[in-house]
């Protein structure tokens, strides 16, 4: 399998990892939580992961504002079923989002990176119902079956109520691709959805960072 882009939104960073497949299951750690109902107050365009709250292996690469659901579906992994996604975030009464890239620093620029993700939906219960859609589709098997290398699990995110971690990755490079892991994150806050993703070569990224900053985002939003 040729490495591909493990974006959920648009193709703004050059993530030389292989975003599909594995061979191991573990069930989700979700927290079960009330929705909040309002959205927070701060403009949507910063409600993505500002600079002092990124892993320190990576920087932002801007942020992009759209009224269309194509942002988040543009350049998407198979795995995340790209037209399937449309429909439901339509269906959830799509309004705007804001995407930020997320690149490696120096040499881990064309193999480190990601992205932070903001869409408003039409209601509290369908942006949490997104949460739960997108981090299943981080513990699913790659459509090429027959040559998934890859292993997940799920990882807990005590300081945000009702968020969905996991973690994919490829321990050692094989003919499908280079060593890799990456770490997911996905809440929601009243109407509002978030999914925040940051991998590169294997041992790159510090997990601990990067719940860390996910939850001084959340901190803000909810502030």
């Amino acid at each position: 399998m040729a490495r591909r882009l493990l974006m959920l939104v648009i193709a703004t960073t050059a993530l030389a990892v292989a975003g599909c497949g594995s061979s191991k299951k573990v069930a989700s750690t979700r927290s079960v939580a009330t929705p909040q109902v309002s959205a927070p107050a701060i403009p949507l365009g910063k409600q993505v992961l500002a600079r002092t709250e990124l892993p320190q292996v990576v920087r932002s690469a801007g942020v992009r504002p759209s009224r269309s659901e194509q942002i988040l579906v543009r350049g998407l992994d198979p795995l995340f079923q790209p037209k399937v996604l449309a429909r439901r975030l339509r269906a959830a009464g799509f309004r705007s989002a804001e995407v930020e890239g997320i690149a490696g620093r120096g040499k881990l620029a064309k193999t480190t990176g990601g992205f932070s993700a903001v869409v408003r939906l039409g209601s509290a219960a369908g942006a949490a119902d997104e949460v739960k859609f997108l981090h299943a589709r981080t513990l699913s098997r790659c459509p090429e079956v027959n040559i998934c290398d890859v292993f997940w699990k799920p990882f807990a995110v005590p300081g945000i109520p009702g968020a969905e971690g996991s973690i994919r990755w490829r321990k050692a490079k094989t003919k499908n691709g280079p060593a890799f892991r990456q770490y997911f994150i996905f809440f929601s806050v009243g109407p509002n959805g978030y999914g925040e993703t940051v991998g590169g070569p294997y041992g790159t990224v510090s997990q601990a960072q990067f719940v860390r900053g996910v939850t001084a985002l959340y901190n803000r939003l909810a502030g």
